[in-house]
């Protein structure tokens, strides 16, 4: 998990209109891009997926550790209030980690979406 920055809303905001998450396999959240983590930042800046779907794209990569869909939905779920809020989930609060607080919805189409 990557702690917060300052610039992470306008960061955000700038990938939302010129869409290049991705350098030196970093997303613009600072999580690896090639991890948990960083495709579950990606699935949401796309705004292409509900939850399942993102847990049947997690699902499907062969890099990640063998999961459940019930722990698929809690690990999405946990990353999601890593990035949408300032406490984040029971691990990052035991750790100290200040997190995103960035914008996220749940569109008309069921799709998870950053709210800017």
């Amino acid at each position: 998990m990557s702690k917060a920055n300052k610039n992470d809303e306008i960061n955000t905001k700038i990938q939302l209109k010129n869409f290049n998450p991705i350098t030196t396999n970093r997303t613009w959240l600072g999580h690896f891009a090639n991890m948990e983590s960083g495709s579950i930042d990606i699935m949401v800046l796309e705004g292409n997926c509900s939850i399942d779907e993102m847990v049947l794209q997690l699902k499907s990569n062969p890099n990640f550790k063998i999961k459940n869909e019930s722990q698929w939905k809690t690990r999405i779920s946990n990353h999601l209030l890593h990035i949408s809020t300032l406490d984040g989930d029971s691990r990052n609060r035991s750790e100290g980690l200040q997190c995103h607080n960035l914008k996220l919805k749940e569109n008309e189409s069921g799709k998870i979406v950053f709210d800017y």
